[in-house]
């Protein structure tokens, strides 16, 4: 296809001239307040905003068009794994791209601005991976945001926890020097390696909008309380990302390098679900508490995601930072007891609050639901020894909610657990991590959709003493298409029995346990079948 201007047209230029005109005028905007941009205090980012925006429509053509576009774009031109059916179907590969069009996309610098790397194997060559690194991201010029993951895997999360060393060259080559540019940052590696993040001046991350740092923590890095320091809370007094005027999203949650066995060896006891029910914390779960940051700088009024599963604070601290965070819609967040003669604050009110998570391993998770109103929650989950139904009924109740989802964490007085699930019929998933006290007449009446009747999901912590259980409602709820139950973790002395058990479903066809892995799913639909990763590394 062609496209001819009327040579009258062209000599007129009814349409190029108010085009030119704009660009003109955007040209000498941006001139003008280049001069003055590194000069004039910026502190909502509205400067920063309105020179993208000029750069933006300056920029050629190609540059505009979004990124999810240019991948789109170029997945055609990978090799195809079998042939085409049809003989006469063209064959897109990269050498048969013309030359012009390689020059096209060799000069869009934002092909380059993105980057992840996965160092894992016995022993990744960290520097030469840099070296690659900075080459590709050179390429992005110095005007692009960028978006950098990397993430320290498999066995060599643990080599790399403790010899942060063998990782830091990434950081001080990669992240370190395009702090001011980053749109996206994301970095599971060593504490020590995200430590100077943290040691940053105020004003050095101007454009970024999502910060997820999840800090490896392995078996031999858990503090004892009297040490009054653990690498897993946010550094206290840091304000490097305080005035980050574009921050949406922060996730600070530590990556534990061991799984539910190595924690019960920790702990001396012989279930995690046991450990979670023990209002007495033992062992490493006596550390938890501990992990509080009393000044905690972010930039709270813009935040509408947080999740900071490790960095405790007491309900009233907490809610003096909610306080601000009026576009919050999904909280993560870890709770210590108040102080004594601490006075509670009147309760907070998330007005776009969708998903909350909150985990007091050593009390004050009453305290802090009592606080809250959330009227569009739909996702709740409460991890705690200490915790009551009544307080989530309580919350549900004050906030005017239905939740889809609830996971419950803690252990319930067995009489209150019918009544619990009878004003939560519209849930449609539910995990317990504690429920080998359950009584009979409550599996039996979630098998006869008597409770529960709009579940799709039923997640739960498997023992012996309550496979059984869980297997007759497989049964009774076959019919239910949707219907699925995910075994969260199946301890070895529990797996013969769980497979014993399973085996009743071998008329279905579709029931298998894979010793493998520490997740166990059962669903109907044969093609469906999904049996996901453990909890370690």
């Amino acid at each position: 296809m062609q496209v001819r201007v009327a040579p009258e047209c062209a000599s007129k230029g009814h349409k190029s001239a108010p085009m030119d005109d704009q660009l003109a005028k955007a040209a000498l905007a941006l001139k003008n307040l280049e001069s003055v941009f590194f000069n004039t205090p910026d502190p909502y980012g509205q400067l920063l905003q309105l020179r993208q925006d000029l750069r933006l429509m300056l920029s050629p053509p190609y540059q505009k068009l979004p990124s999810e576009l240019w991948v789109k774009i170029f997945s055609d031109f990978t090799p195809v794994k079998f042939p085409l059916n049809a003989p006469d179907e063209p064959l897109h590969l990269v050498p048969q791209v013309c030359r012009a069009w390689r020059d096209l996309v060799s000069q869009c610098p934002q092909l380059s601005a993105s980057i992840s790397v996965i160092l894992d194997g016995e022993e990744p060559d960290v520097a030469r991976i840099s070296r690659s690194a900075e080459q590709w991201l050179a390429r992005a010029g110095d005007i692009c945001p960028m978006d950098i993951t990397a993430a320290c895997a498999g066995a060599y999360a643990k080599t790399a926890s403790v010899s942060p060393d063998l990782v830091s060259d990434f950081i001080t080559r990669i992240a370190l020097p395009r702090t001011n540019r980053l749109k996206h940052l994301e970095l599971a590696l060593p504490f020590q390696c995200l430590q100077p993040l943290f040691d940053l001046p105020r004003g050095s991350f101007s454009c970024l909008k999502i910060l997820s740092l999840l800090p490896l923590v392995a078996p031999e890095h858990i503090p004892v309380p009297e040490a009054g320091y653990c690498r897993w809370h946010w550094p206290l007094e840091s304000k490097a990302f305080e005035s980050a005027p574009l921050l949406r999203e922060v996730t600070y949650s530590p990556d534990f390098l061991w799984s539910f066995d190595e924690i019960e060896a920790m702990t001396g006891t012989n279930s995690i679900a046991l450990a979670l029910s023990n209002p007495n914390p033992v062992g490493a779960l006596t550390t938890f508490h501990s992990s509080f940051a009393p000044r905690f700088f972010l930039p709270w009024v813009q935040l509408n995601s947080l999740h900071c599963t490790m960095t405790a604070l007491t309900p009233d601290q907490w809610c003096s930072v909610l306080t601000h965070c009026g576009g919050m819609e999904t909280l993560s967040i870890v709770i210590r007891p108040h102080s004594d003669g601490q006075q509670p604050l009147a309760p907070v009110r998330l007005q776009l609050l969708r998903s909350l998570y909150v985990a007091a391993y050593c009390g004050g998770g009453d305290d802090m639901l009592d606080r809250l109103v959330a009227p569009k929650l739909t996702s709740l989950t409460c991890i705690a020894p200490l915790f009551h139904l009544e307080s989530v009924t309580s919350f549900q109740t004050r906030s005017n909610v239905e939740l889809e989802y609830l996971g419950l964490g803690f252990k319930t007085e067995s009489p209150d657990l019918g009544p619990f699930l009878e004003n939560h019929s519209a849930l449609t998933t539910i995990a317990f991590v504690v429920s080998e006290h359950f009584p009979t007449v409550v599996w039996e009446r979630i098998g006869r959709c008597e409770l529960l009747p709009n579940l799709t999901t039923l997640s739960v912590l498997l023992t012996a003493l309550d496979v059984s259980m869980v297997v007759d409602i497989i049964e009774s709820r076959w019919d239910n298409t949707d219907f699925q139950v995910e075994f969260l973790s199946v301890r070895p002395p529990y797996l013969q029995a769980v497979k014993d058990e399973l085996k009743r479903l071998d008329r279905f066809g579709c029931a298998q346990v894979d010793s493998s892995q520490s997740q166990r799913r059962v669903i109907k639909d044969s093609r469906l079948m999904n049996h996901t990763g453990g909890t370690g590394r």
